[in-house]
């Protein structure tokens, strides 16, 4: 009953503001890519004035092909939405995330570090074990598509790696 009064409140807000509908990947309840931009580049700016760190984390959900094609889509769906919903749980109110395509999420860890991005991830991967993560930390002469690029590197080298493991 509460999850149908959360998805009726989160339909009402949208009908009263159609402009939502467009900032929010409705699957998956996060900004789209286009709203990610927008407020990471505002939290960049406040970065370089007041000298804070920035980390971006580019996910990616393992074997997500595997299991829709072989559990069906609904049973992928709900990995994205559990990733999502555990990802929410273990960031702060002024981190960002969004879903960056199918299987793929971008977070952006305001005045964190490296290191302190690495153990919010471990934490969180502890919890929902089912996908990679590559991290890039910011540094003033990188834009935000580098940094993202660099992240998403970063993922790809550990996914390899962790194929060579297995």
């Amino acid at each position: 009953m509460k999850k149908l009064l959360e998805r009726f409140s989160a339909a009402w807000k949208a009908f009263k503001n159609p402009k939502l509908l467009e900032q929010i990947d409705e699957l998956t309840e996060v900004c789209l890519r286009k709203t990610f931009f927008e407020k990471a580049k505002i939290l960049i700016e406040e970065a370089k004035r007041n000298r804070h760190k920035i980390s971006i984390v580019f996910l990616d959900v393992n074997g997500l092909k595997i299991i829709n094609d072989k559990q069906g889509h609904k049973k992928g769906d709900e990995i994205l939405r559990n990733l999502a919903y555990t990802l929410k749980k273990n960031l702060r109110p002024y981190d960002l995330m969004c879903r960056w395509g199918g299987d793929e999420f971008v977070v952006l860890l305001f005045n964190t570090d490296f290191d302190q991005a690495e153990k919010i991830m471990k934490r969180t991967f502890e919890i929902f074990p089912k996908f990679s993560f590559g991290i890039a930390e910011w540094n003033e002469k990188e834009n935000l598509e580098d940094l993202i690029q660099k992240a998403d590197e970063m993922m790809y080298h550990s996914k390899r790696k962790l194929k060579r493991e297995n």
